[in-house]
């Protein structure tokens, strides 16, 4: 078979777009042998007028063209070519490396990387229609073109394609490639320069390790045994770029090694054979390129949070810890007003927090066990938990993912003592409850900072979950900071955020008030609780919908003294994540029900935000024509449910049905999806005591749209709903 660099046209398919002339005969005898250096120029001519033409009907026919080239096995010969450039290029030595490099050729260098990115389409895409011996030739052309290549963009992306040849054609050839790399003494192989060897290994593990699976057992175990090269080639890089401040070659080696680390690289071999790259490391995060940081911050990461069983990982982790603690000063720095200054700090603060989060939840163990450095991180955790170092919703986002995961630490491991885990989880209650607080002048979400939907989302995916293992952890202690502003708020923000608590976690509250007890003790729970809280977990409930906010200006149709809107919305969120416990109580269950049917006063809409109001108000004159056409139009309503003396005698149109019909059927086919039927029937009830059915007023003209996904629709009633 014929080596890649010496194929002939008979080899390759007739296209029209390189002129490739057929054959005469069916045994292929006859064929002209086209001028290589003629579709070159071609295939150039075309990705020049695609790159820069102005005519878009001349780039769609160098598109046309070229995607007809891409897809025929002639590409491999065109692309080569153009990647490369002539062989016969004058060189010349370049000054700081020795390397020889060929001077500007004919081809421009964005031609050759758009060249390049067909070359590496092919060899992803098209990968078998080459043999071994074009492989190897392949590859031998494209590395012996690597050190001559001046521009940075293209010798970047020949790295890639060398890289993804190597990956393809198996071992060997990723030996070979390791070998020109590192050099070889015993063949008289040169090592490359620091630069070019980082490309060269960043681009085999992209392409080896984090992307093709060709080959993938013979490839992974050259990769693995390689690690201790590529170790001892990055820590002597990092140290001589971090001794002369060469912070590219720095940011080149961090991101080396966070590609190799999917080889088996772990914190603890760091820590134990490879201690000054695992310093250099740290160190960075005080640098002030921004590059080298995020490079430090991304391998360290991911080394943290990588699963490791090995004896020096514990070692390791005290390491991290303590160089993450001599980095705090970046972040107390961060949440200084003049940190917009000094551009960079709050992205650095939040790398900072990304480090300790991922500490804190990958070692949750080894901090509850205590220490000095263990207390100082987890007041690091519960300050970000709280927005703090400027970075507010973003920063505590990450903190709050880790106290869950500090809350499933066994017994066995909380040799910090109860005390201190109480303290603990008390402070993240207080910095869960402050960050998700509207700030004291909120006026509406156009005036305010804070995004709507990014505080509603951070509620939901982060805030709820950390309440739930707080309220496990603390009990009584989080029942009693909630009825604190529950019964004594300090402003209406205050008294939000304590009724979206006890929403949040109204699961955990419910099931302590529910369960059974055995032996005095409740059972069924996962988490230590005593009789004595079921107790306080059920007079919380029932104090909740006693101490409703607002609920006598709602009352009295007081305006002037109405609760904020936001308020009244959480409090009947907080109505209905109940409403399984308020349908056992009569007083419970009137107080939800006259508190909800009296917030319809407040506002047209009282689950709507501050700003619905204008809008609903806006639209009001477009709707009135409609609605007064409709206004006599005939009505459907829902069936309901009201329970009368058996004597009660019936208007026309209503008839009796067995009482079992309504103990058989399901409430949800009865009342509707999420509704009760009790608080349905309760409902209709107080509608009718209040008269505002006896008012010869048209109803429809007072009725407004609720959001059901929003406020009344529950987690397994959607395919009810769709049903």
């Amino acid at each position: 078979m014929e080596r890649f660099s010496d194929l002939v046209p008979h080899a390759i398919p007739p296209i029209v777009a390189i002129n490739i002339v057929e054959y005469d005969d069916d045994n292929g005898n006859g064929l002209d042998d086209p001028d290589l250096d003629t579709c070159v120029a071609e295939a150039q001519a075309e990705i020049i007028a695609l790159l820069r033409d102005s005519d878009p009907e001349r780039r769609k026919k160098a598109n046309e063209y070229i995607t007809t080239l891409a897809a025929d096995p002639a590409g491999w010969r065109v692309t080569f070519a153009l990647a490369l450039g002539p062989d016969d290029a004058p060189t010349t030595k370049r000054a700081e490396t020795g390397n020889m490099v060929a001077e500007p050729s004919a081809i421009p260098a964005d031609v050759r990387f758009f060249a390049l990115n067909m070359l590496l389409s092919k060899v992803r895409l098209d990968w078998m229609q080459l043999s071994p011996a074009d492989a190897q030739d392949l590859f031998e052309g494209l590395l012996r073109d690597v050190p001559r290549t001046e521009d940075s963009l293209v010798r970047s992306r020949l790295c890639i394609v060398v890289g993804a040849v190597a990956a393809l054609a198996g071992p060997g050839i990723c030996w070979e490639l390791l070998e020109r790399i590192f050099g070889n003494a015993a063949e008289e192989i040169p090592a490359m320069e620091n630069s070019l060897a980082l490309e060269l290994l960043t681009a085999l593990a992209e392409e080896t390790l984090l992307r093709s699976r060709a080959h993938y057992w013979e490839v992974g175990e050259c990769m693995q045994e390689s690690c201790p090269s590529v170790l001892k080639l990055l820590q002597e890089v990092s140290l001589s770029a971090a001794t002369g401040n060469n912070t590219a070659l720095l940011t080149k080696a961090f991101k080396c090694l966070e590609r190799w680390r999917q080889a088996g690289i772990t914190l603890s071999e760091l820590q134990t054979d490879y201690n000054p790259l695992l310093l250099a490391l740290l160190e960075s995060l005080g640098s002030h390129d921004t590059q080298v940081f995020e490079a430090a911050v991304n391998v360290l990461g991911e080394l943290i949070m990588e699963v490791d069983v090995l004896p020096g990982r514990e070692a390791a982790a005290h390491t991290v810890l303590k160089g993450l603690l001599g980095r705090k000063v970046i972040y107390i720095a961060a949440a200084r007003e003049e940190a917009d200054l000094e551009a960079g700090m709050r992205e650095r603060a939040y790398g900072l927090v990304s480090l300790i989060s991922a500490l804190g939840f990958a070692e949750s163990s080894m901090l509850l066990k205590g220490g000095e450095d263990a207390f100082a991180l987890l007041d690091w955790l519960i300050d970000a938990t709280g927005g703090g170092g400027g970075l507010g919703l973003e920063g505590a986002s990450m903190a709050g993912e880790v106290w869950p995961k500090l809350s499933k630490v066994g017994k066995a491991d909380k040799q910090g003592g109860l005390g201190m885990r109480t303290s603990l989880f008390r402070a993240a209650l207080e910095s869960l409850l402050r960050v998700s607080a509207l700030p004291l002048g909120f006026v509406s979400w156009e005036e305010s900072d804070i995004d709507k939907e990014d505080l509603i989302r951070f509620r939901e995916d982060i805030v709820t979950e950390a309440l739930t293992v707080c309220f496990k952890e603390l009990g009584p202690a989080f029942l009693a900071r909630l009825e604190k502003e529950l019964t004594g708020g300090m402003s209406w923000q205050a008294l939000e955020v304590a009724l979206f608590a006890a929403g949040a976690a109204s699961e955990v509250i419910c099931a302590a008030a529910d369960c059974a007890t055995t032996n005095g003790r409740p059972a069924g729970l996962d988490w230590e609780f005593t009789e004595q809280d079921r107790i306080q977990a059920t007079s919380f409930i029932s104090g909740l919908f006693a101490n409703l906010p607002g609920a006598a200006a709602l009352m009295a149709r007081d305006r002037s003294n109405a609760p904020a809107p936001l308020m009244v919305s959480s409090a009947l969120q907080a109505i209905e994540r109940f409403a399984g416990r308020a349908v056992l109580g009569k007083e419970m269950l009137e107080a939800g029900v006259t508190y909800a049917v009296n917030a319809l006063h407040l506002s047209e809409d009282p689950y709507a935000y501050p700003e619905a109001n204008s809008s609903r108000s806006d639209q009001r004159d477009q709707q009135d024509h409609q609605m007064e056409l409709e206004r006599h139009s005939p009505c459907t309503f829902s069936p309901l449910i009201a329970k009368m003396p058996g004597k009660t005698k019936l208007k026309s149109g209503t008839m009796w049905r067995p009482w079992r019909t309504v103990t058989t059927i399901l409430y949800r086919v009865l009342a509707g999806p999420g509704i009760p039927a009790e608080l349905l029937t309760t409902l209709v009830a107080d509608l009718l005591r209040s008269g505002i059915l006896n008012e010869d007023r048209d109803l429809q003209s007072r009725a407004f749209a609720v959001d059901l996904d929003r406020y009344y629709r529950d987690d397994g009633s959607e395919e009810d709903m769709n049903d």
